[in-house]
């Protein structure tokens, strides 16, 4: 069947009122310009840009001749200060575990990773590292993980082990490659490696190296890009000699120059978008846009300084951000951004003539069709627009199409302004001649009803048509102010969600329930006007009234409740034309200065200067794909707006950094809090934050400042959320600060010293005291701790574990931040912890463990359940989990509940697990005061990533039961496999994650040196050198500390000395061997 419009949209704006079109104001005359230009005034740390690289989350990072710049809708810089090797950057690639940011400088190679919690760690790499030289223009991560590095004397391979040990390979020229400095690497589709040096290009199959040699007559020269296109093609961009094309296929080349259509022979960059076309940046002639159709009907367009937005004509990369469309020119006076696809001119017939569309909808094949008001009926089909005769008859044209519809059964009907009505039946266009109401009529509404009953709104009245059955004739039937409407010029007309018919005219509005009229207008109800142009339901029932001059009448039909909506509430103008409502539930108001957009909280304007064509809207229309089709009298517009969301984060409450606890006030501070968003397509003072303070206030409150202030609050606890919303709608994850509110202390006045709080008085006469007590018990205790060295000597004391996971709490170390940030997620989330082997994930969970039985929580207890899933066969998972549950129910407890789970059972499926948890939870809540929350630790869940994706599929499943807020998980792995090719996200998709690091020199020193004291000693020079060469592992420090403490035994003493570490080194090195 035939796809409707989303809402009824009104055209006859332009034949009433072109007459009183009022002037524009100058800010919706301006121009729309889809070009940004951003450089050093802008944020950027040089102009002259080098390379671009988007990374997974969104962020462009920009090579520059000073340093690294990085984007998110604020710019950061990383220069040499911040830890790179070299301001002299080239290149930028991201490893696919999203882990580390990789920089290729002219002095080396640099390694950014930052941690879960956002700290930044660097990491260089040049000649004495491994690197061939020093000049890296070229990085990318092959398949298997290494990275390769494209330098003056050839490719350097780094690969990295999970142990974070590192190796080297070495390609050069004696090897088969390519002389000369390597400007260009990539892996193609089929695991080969191309490289593209200054003298040409080599490949790699996996085996040898081999020279890639064009057809006769063609040369490689100099290469400065390579890319692979969806058809399997490779690319290359040259020096001099324009662009080659290899098809892999064919085995053939074709040579591409500036006679063909590039701006110049020296090509710097290659592009192909998502829709197949070619880009690419010239060294001095700008960007050509090349659409390939066939070789006889190529398109070729040329982008410049003179006739674009372009900020210079030497374009050296080029990047897509695929979830915007919008194009990234790195050049060598700043960097361009181009929205070319968010807004873009569509018009039906000659683009060059006045066309104006004013009516639109999509058929059950998603192609566009389009009335214009004197070029007839247009469909738009393989994004080309084809006229479709309505008449052969000269004396009714039909050239000025108002209205379209497609009824239940497939049939089209258009609406004529003059020339009547016209239906499309088995592919035939015929006009409506059966009934005399349609001659030289103006059809401006059709609407259909659930039975198939038709309603046409006509300038003369309301026509109804009732299909005949079998052979009987239709039956048609005309209504007006006679027979109860409030008018007889229709204007709109709108069936509910009830089947209720109503309509629109220039003399209110009638409501019509199969039986009667019910009328509405400004004298007997509160509807701002009666000229009504249109009409939408909203998904709450409520019927918005869209006037002429008077904004929005919305009306509730249960009470009779009426709001009204002007220019003080959001809209752009008050003379509202046409309503739709798209497919998020958001409400479009076309008007006579724009369109504007509700979203249920928020208003945002669109005019000329933001992309829509000029003057009244004539209709909107919105299509499967959600491509937004805005049509006014100055032309139509395609709008396709970026989906990404944009950021917020509190940066500060009362000028003190949050560090992930909640921050301490008093009833007497005054409490100011700071905040921070970006978007890359939304400049800042665009931005719209939404904010409340709970439990002050419920309702979201708005502002464009990123400051907002509250008074004094009473004792208690707070929780302040802030979420931001760009110019496209898109709203950013909510994100919440704590805050915990106390009586200020009580405050003494003492002579002399003044005003004193009174727990400070109390502490310093507690502490007299004690400092008099403190000498008697001096001298004991002096005696008794020279004696417990000796004693533990004696025993053999030695408090370091190797290969265990670290159960005492007096022995844990470095994780501690990491362990009360989980403790604070578990409330309502869950939490995926990853990190290389044996760096303290299975302590972490086991300590979690302890802490949650432990909780005292004023809100929740936790029932922890710790499942090891190592080696666990996928026939196994379901049953292996709910062992672990029923494991933690006291035995009498199981008793009580009919589970499917059997111990020995051999089948134990998703289903059952679903049922057991339900009936678990349940039971456990009702035993409970407090909510109940079930934490599954599953360690070794790298496991799964060799498991159907069903089996993921139906533990997703199980996240969204009911009982899920009861049901929360930490997983723990190496490698949590991240790939998914279901529609449905994964089910660990919404986990916070938190990457565990190797420990910072204070974590590492204290591990060893805290199990010790007051017992043992540690030389400097002894624990320097375990620093040193643990790089930060706590299983290797604890393998360290264990060895070194055996060895100083040998010597029967009791200070750790640098020849015991050395020993110990030895040993470790020597298991490593074995």
């Amino acid at each position: 069947m035939l796809r409707q419009p989303h809402a009824l949209i009104l055209v006859c704006v332009v034949i009433l009122v072109m007459a009183a079109v009022p002037v524009l104001p100058a800010a919706s005359q301006t121009t729309y310009i889809p070009w940004r230009t951003f450089t050093t005034d802008d944020g950027l740390a040089t102009n002259e840009v080098y390379a671009l690289f988007q990374d997974k989350t969104g962020d462009m990072w920009l090579a520059t001749a000073a340093g690294v710049n990085r984007f998110n809708g604020r710019w950061r810089t990383y220069t040499i200060a911040s830890g790179l090797i070299s301001n002299r950057v080239r290149a930028i690639t991201q490893s696919r575990d999203m882990r580390s940011i990789w920089i290729a400088t002219l002095d080396g190679v640099s390694r950014l990773t930052t941690a879960s919690d956002g700290t930044e760690s660097w990491q260089s790499f040049d000649a004495a590292s491994g690197l061939l030289n020093n000049s890296v223009r070229a990085v990318m991560e092959a398949q298997d993980g290494s990275l390769w590095f494209g330098t003056a004397d050839g490719i350097s391979v780094l690969t990295i082990q999970a142990d974070n040990s590192i190796s080297w390979a070495q390609v050069t020229a004696d090897d088969g490659l390519a002389p000369g400095q390597v400007t260009a690497l990539l892996q193609d589709t089929n695991g080969a490696i191309w490289a593209g040096t200054t003298a040409g290009v080599a490949r790699f199959d996996g085996q040898r190296w081999s020279d890639v040699i064009p057809s006769e007559g063609l040369a490689l020269a100099r290469i400065n890009a390579i890319l692979q296109d969806r058809a399997g093609d490779i690319w290359f961009a040259t020096e001099g000699g324009g662009v080659m094309q290899l098809s892999q296929a064919e085995g053939s080349w074709r040579h591409y120059t500036a006679a063909d259509g590039l701006p110049d022979n020296n090509v710097w960059s290659i592009w192909q978008d998502v829709q197949g076309d070619y880009w690419f940046g010239a060294n001095f002639g700008g960007v050509a846009h090349f659409v390939p159709t066939n070789p006889e009907d190529e398109q070729w367009s040329l982008f410049t300084v003179s006739n674009s937005g372009l900020i210079a004509n030497s374009v050296r990369a080029i990047w897509e951000d695929p979830t915007s469309g919008s194009l990234w020119f790195a050049t060598t006076a700043g960097l361009n951004r181009y929205d070319w696809r968010q807004w873009h001119s569509s018009l039906p017939g000659d683009t060059g003539s006045p066309t104006r569309v004013f009516a639109l909808t999509e058929d059950d094949e998603g192609r566009l069709w389009a009335g214009t008001d004197s070029s007839g009926l247009f469909v738009r089909d393989d994004e080309r627009w084809l006229s479709v005769g309505l008449s052969d008859d000269p004396a009714q044209p039909a050239d000025f199409v108002s209205s379209l519809r497609f009824d239940h059964e497939g049939r089209m009907w258009v609406g004529t302004n003059g020339n009547g009505l016209f239906v499309r039946e088995e592919d035939q266009w015929r006009p409506i001649t059966e009934t005399a109401i349609f001659t030289g009529a103006t059809v401006i509404a059709i609407t259909e009803q659930k039975d198939g009953t038709l309603w046409f709104g006509t300038f003369g009245g309301l026509v109804q048509r009732r299909a005949g059955a079998g052979s009987d004739a239709d039956f048609w039937r005309m209504f007006g102010a006679t027979d109860g409407l409030p008018g007889q010029r229709i204007q709109a007309l709108l069936v509910d969600s009830h089947d209720r018919l109503w309509v629109g005219t220039d003399s209110g509005m009638g409501v019509f329930n199969g039986s009667g009229w019910r009328t509405y207008s400004k004298e007997n109800s509160a509807l701002p006007a009666n000229d009504i142009r249109s009409l939408v339901e909203t998904s709450d029932g409520s019927i918005w009234v869209g006037t002429w001059a008077s904004g929005i009448g919305r009306l509730n039909p249960e009470t009779e409740q009426w709001q009204v909506l002007t220019v003080a509430d959001g809209l752009v103008s008050n003379g509202v034309v046409a309503l739709l409502r798209d497919q998020d539930d958001a409400i479009l108001i076309g008007t006579e200065g724009g369109i504007s957009r509700f979203d249920g909280s928020t208003w945002q304007s669109y005019q000329e200067a933001d992309g829509l064509a000029g003057g009244i809207v004539t209709t909107m229309f919105q299509d499967r794909q959600g491509i937004y089709w805005l049509a006014t009298v100055g032309g139509m517009r395609r709008y396709q707006p970026e989906a990404r969301q944009p950021w917020v984060r509190v940066t500060s409450i009362n000028s003190r950094i949050l560090n992930g606890s909640p921050l301490q006030l008093t009833s007497a501070d005054q409490v100011t809090i700071d905040f921070s968003g970006g978007d890359q397509e939304t400049v800042q003072t665009a931005l719209l934050y939404q904010y409340r303070l709970l439990p002050v206030a419920e309702a979201w409150q708005t502002t464009r400042n990123p400051r907002v202030r509250f008074g004094a609050l009473t004792p208690g606890a707070y929780t302040f959320e802030i979420r931001v919303r760009d110019e496209a709608m898109n709203y950013s994850p909510v994100t919440q600060a704590a805050l915990t509110v106390t009586r200020p202390p009580a405050v003494v006045v003492l002579p002399i010293v003044g005003s004193v709080s009174l727990s400070s008085l109390v502490f310093g006469v507690l502490m007299m005291a004690i400092a008099v007590g403190t000498g008697s018990l001096g001298l004991t205790a002096w005696l008794r701790g020279r004696r417990r060295p000796r004693q533990a000597l004696q025993r053999k004391f030695n408090p370091y574990v190797s290969g265990e996971p670290v159960r005492r709490d007096d022995l844990f170390f470095g994780r501690h931040e990491q362990l009360k940030r989980i403790l604070t997620v578990l409330h309502r989330n869950s939490v995926m912890i990853h990190g290389e082997r044996r760096i303290g994930k299975t302590s972490l969970l086991f300590q979690l463990a302890d802490r949650l039985r432990e909780a005292s929580d004023p809100d929740c207890v936790f029932v922890p359940v710790l499942v090891d899933l190592e080696g666990t066969p996928e026939t196994e998972f379901f049953h292996r989990l709910m062992e672990a549950i029923v494991e933690v129910l006291p035995a009498d407890e199981r008793a009580k509940l009919e589970l499917a789970y059997r111990p020995s059972a051999t089948e134990y499926t998703a289903r059952d697990m679903r049922r057991d948890l339900r009936l678990i939870i349940a039971h456990l809540q009702e035993q409970a005061t407090k909510t109940v929350r079930l934490i599954l630790l599953l360690d070794e869940v790298d496991v799964m990533n060799d498991y159907d994706q069903l089996t993921q599929q139906q533990l997703r499943r199980i996240f969204m039961e009911q009982f899920a807020q009861n049901l929360g998980a930490v997983v723990a792995g190496v490698r949590i496999s991240k790939a998914w090719d279901r529609l449905e996200s994964p089910w660990y998709n919404l986990f916070n994650e938190i990457e565990l690091m190797p420990f910072g020199r204070e974590d590492a020193l204290a591990l060893l040196q805290e199990p010790v004291k007051g017992v043992y000693r540690w030389d400097q020079d002894a624990l320097e050198f375990i620093v040193a060469h643990a790089n930060g592992r706590p299983y290797r420090i604890q393998q360290y500390g264990l060895e070194s403490v055996n060895r100083m035994f040998e010597g029967n003493r009791t200070t750790i000395q640098l020849a015991d570490v050395e020993g110990a080194h030895e040993a470790i090195q020597r298991m490593a061997e074995t």
